[in-house]
């Protein structure tokens, strides 16, 4: 929990006069019932009207002064708690930032994403409560006890006899409720879960008509949610007609007693209404009570969640390292390599090669061969387990991780474009590109037609590109590798989608301009088509590099290589010529 401090230290102020005004309103609270015994003793009974004017003035004036003491609390929570909300989300979210691929792994996007807004908004909700009635409840229900005792002491104990009955029914309440509570917010994440898979894979369902399985399984688990929440609701719903028949029966026992008492003259009928009216303010208060720890339930279930993000650290370090240019190292080496994913799923295992400039080297492999997870660790998205790869001959694990990542870019199987114009995307990559750069970029990609047509560069991309064709997106994801200018350009089975003509333009373009700019392009795909004018392919069989050269080399002497060249063959019916 002291994690949540420092993004309420800008809110000291809000956070220390909330609660203070609060209890100035709840001081005049406790007030008015003896102000009133008053006007009924010393004004109603005696005909005095002096006392009767004085006196509800007095109320009055207490009355507003308490509700301007309110505004003002329930200013300063407002200002606190959406304050720390936005510091919130915003902290979070720089967080999840720093993670490489292995905490992202481990979290998954869907909970992640629960957690930056529904758990959030429950911690917010929890300031917003603490700051408003955490320190007015118990004052008000402690101080309406003494009150009593001033009042009457005899009459007093019935108040304090009742108390331990009303918590006995909140904390019954409580209790009961709070793992439904708690099985609600599991079923929430769940159904944030199914949602966002669904979405994903909306023309996967449509495409196979299971439209049906796929809403009654979010029917299902909306049912266990609405299940759970219902449980819940219906304990809470006890809590109000219980405590109300204890203050009643108290209420009852109070002018049985104080009947008396009143006949007898030991108590004025005064005395005997503002009993009634703390047994009231308990009632009301010891309810609001039992709401704050449903409230604080909720926000400390959020808490431990968010706090978990908080608290991860990154597997992949930044050492703040500078990279050397000198030529007398390759460009790129992997030196006995060794992954495995924090699963424990060994994926690469004693991997060694080198690449230098304006090379144009590929990998390729049988799907689940480590091409992918091999590429990943040139950008450090995860850190080798074994072995170490180095840039321009410096470790990249005692490199500076931003410098890293401005010489390599990778361009992902999955092309991922973000909601805004093709300027704006392409400019992810480097800031001060110019209008002339990204127009040469888009040229390298074949992408600068149909940009074109479009508009040009402030042609606004819907978000995740869905107003684009797959193939667009594609061209448009490499085009914004390039812009970057990198030392090293990685196209990750970046070629699929695009027809055979577009393909060999677009490689034909990037090896011409990685020549000339003396960078070193690397292609992983599964088409031996992709590879075959590349300087080198590495085979990947299970892991581990099967084999090494050109084209025509692994023809004749890689076994796993011609196998897949002559399935490929095959089903091109003979025709596998660039």
């Amino acid at each position: 929990m002291s994690r949540l401090l420092p993004f309420l230290k800008k809110y000291r102020v809000q956070v220390f006069l909330g609660p203070a005004f609060k209890l100035i309103e709840a001081i005049f609270e406790l007030l008015i019932p003896l102000v009133m015994a008053s006007v009924i003793d010393d004004g109603v009974a005696l005909g005095n009207k002096n006392i009767i004017i004085q006196k509800g003035l007095l109320i009055v004036i207490l009355s507003v002064t308490g509700f301007c003491s309110t505004l003002v609390c329930q200013y300063f929570a407002s200002v606190a708690s959406q304050g720390f909300g936005t510091e919130l989300r915003n902290g979070l979210f720089a967080k999840v930032g720093t993670f490489s691929d292995a905490e992202l792994d481990r979290f998954g996007s869907s909970t992640l994403l629960s957690r930056i807004t529904n758990d959030v908004d429950k911690l917010q909700k929890g300031v917003a409560m603490l700051i408003r009635l955490a320190v007015r409840v118990p004052f008000l229900i402690i101080g309406a006890v003494i009150m009593s005792f001033i009042v009457n002491a005899k009459a007093a104990l019935i108040i304090t006899a009742s108390v331990p009955f009303i918590a006995i029914i909140a904390r019954f309440v409580i209790v009961k409720s709070v793992p439904y509570l708690k099985e609600a917010r599991r079923r929430t994440d769940s159904l944030v879960r199914i949602s966002g898979e669904s979405l994903d894979g909306t023309r996967v369902i449509r495409a196979f008509s299971a439209n049906e399985s796929v809403s009654k399984r979010f029917s299902d688990e909306n049912d266990l949610l609405s299940e759970a929440s219902e449980r819940a609701t219906r304990l809470s719903a006890l809590l109000n007609p219980l405590t109300y028949i204890v203050v009643n029966l108290g209420i009852a026992a109070i002018l049985h007693f104080g009947g008396a008492d009143v006949y007898a003259g030991s108590l004025s009928q005064g005395e005997l209404m503002a009993l009634i009216s703390y047994m009231s303010q308990i009632s009301v208060a010891l309810v609001v009570a039992s709401d704050l720890v449903t409230i604080f339930t909720a926000a400390g279930a959020s808490a431990s969640r968010v706090c978990e993000v908080l608290a991860a650290e990154s597997s992949v370090k930044n050492n703040g390292g500078t990279f050397g240019d000198s030529k007398e190292h390759p460009l790129l080496s992997f030196e006995n390599v060794s992954f495995s994913y924090p699963s424990g799923a060994a994926a690469l295992h004693n991997v060694s090669f080198s690449a230098d400039r304006g090379e144009i080297i590929g990998f390729i492999g049988v799907t689940g061969s480590g091409k992918s997870t091999l590429l990943s660790l040139i950008p450090r998205f995860y850190d080798v387990t074994e072995g170490s790869v180095f840039i321009d001959g410096t470790d990249i694990r005692s490199g500076d991780i931003t410098e890293l990542r401005r010489r390599v870019s990778l361009v992902p199987q999955k092309p991922a474009l973000l909601s805004g114009t093709v300027r704006g995307n392409l400019k992810l990559a480097r800031q001060d590109a110019d209008d002339n750069l990204l127009y040469d970029c888009l040229k390298a990609s074949s992408a600068y037609d149909f940009v074109i047509q479009k508009g040009g560069l402030d042609y606004v991309i819907e978000q995740g590109g869905k107003n684009l064709s797959g193939g667009q997106k594609r061209r448009l994801t490499i085009a914004r590798a390039l812009a970057a200018e990198p030392r090293i350009l990685i196209l990750d089975d970046s070629f699929t989608g695009l027809d055979s003509l577009t393909e060999k333009n677009v490689r034909l373009a990037l090896a011409e301009k990685c020549r000339k700019n003396g960078s070193l392009m690397i292609i992983a795909s599964q088409r031996v088509t992709s590879l075959r004018n590349c300087d080198r392919i590495y085979v990947m069989d299970d892991g581990q590099i099967a084999g090494c050269g050109t084209h025509d080399e692994l023809i004749s002497g890689c076994e796993i290589y011609r196998s897949i060249y002559s399935s490929q063959t095959e089903e091109n019916g003979g025709a596998n010529n660039d």
